[in-house]
């Protein structure tokens, strides 16, 4: 059975798994596994788990741990305390996985020393998913929104380096409850605040004008974000709903204009648009 998962996570992943036996200066067997990068990591903790089943009594493994609960909790510290306990600990932290390897005895006193650590960081801490593309706006210009929401929650809310992270750490599981509730608000609002249209790429050089003179007095009128990237015109704006219809109508306009169609006609075509959006 073992070598037909063997072969399972081989063919699934596309992966090839070498067991290097134990030599005189490796002491333990190894399992190596060969393939690209993503796909390796995949199968590593499908065989990491694989262990755990197998052998429930000498190994557990702890998955998805945040780098900041690596930090704080799987420090020197613990690892010490693991050794003088027999008990063989490995922290994968680009994988955010914690291994361990013991007798049934000692492995059951590291297991409960590792929930209570975890219980403790999740007392005080927790995690949001976030899109990258919205992490500039939390921050806001020179940290000013997220300082006013660590103000607001009295909270440490920090992003990751990648921006699709966020981690409240407060003192205690109200004050932590209660900063996720208004950062998940925050979140809600920004991307509610945003706008996307795909346009045609013909339609690019008028919208964008001479020097960017068309787009920048949109912005400046409106006073909304405006972007492009690729053929989607990107809006980010406070006061949304409004400032969406005046673009609505700019881009119409310019559409329009590429028609050579009246400007009665505009104004026509506009009122049906804005009267459609609001019902």
């Amino acid at each position: 059975y073992r070598r037909q998962r063997q072969m399972c996570i081989r063919d699934r992943y596309n992966v090839t798994l070498q067991l290097l036996p134990a030599t005189d200066t490796h002491k333990t067997a190894e399992l190596k596994l060969v393939g690209s990068t993503d796909v390796v990591v995949t199968a590593f903790k499908e065989v990491l788990k694989l262990l755990e089943r197998y052998f429930p009594d000498e190994v557990a493994v702890y998955d998805m741990l945040s780098s900041a609960c690596q930090r704080e909790c799987f420090n020197q510290e613990f690892i010490l305390q693991m050794e003088e306990m027999k008990v063989i600990s490995h922290l994968y932290r680009e994988y955010g996985i914690l291994l361990l390897v013991a007798h049934h005895t000692e492995l059951l006193t590291a297991k409960n020393i590792v929930d209570a650590l975890k219980s403790q960081w999740e007392d005080c801490h927790t995690s949001i998913a976030i899109d990258p593309s919205l992490a500039p706006a939390l921050v806001g210009k020179g940290g000013t929104s997220i300082n006013a929401l660590r103000k607001e929650t009295n909270a440490s809310i920090e992003i990751n380096t990648a921006g699709n992270l966020i981690d409240i750490r407060g003192s205690s599981k109200e004050e932590v409850r209660t900063a996720r509730s208004i950062v998940e608000k925050r979140i809600h609002q920004l991307r509610a605040e945003r706008w996307e249209l795909t346009v045609s790429s013909d339609f690019f050089p008028i919208l964008i004008g001479k020097q960017g003179a068309n787009i920048n007095k949109m912005r400046t009128d409106t006073g909304a974000n405006i972007d492009i990237d690729g053929n989607i015109v990107k809006v980010r704006v406070s006061y949304f709903y409004l400032i969406i219809y005046v673009i609505i109508g700019y881009i119409i306009f310019m559409y329009l204009s590429i028609l050579s169609i009246s400007t009665l006609s505009y104004y026509v075509y506009c009122i049906s648009i804005f009267s459609s959006l609001f019902m």
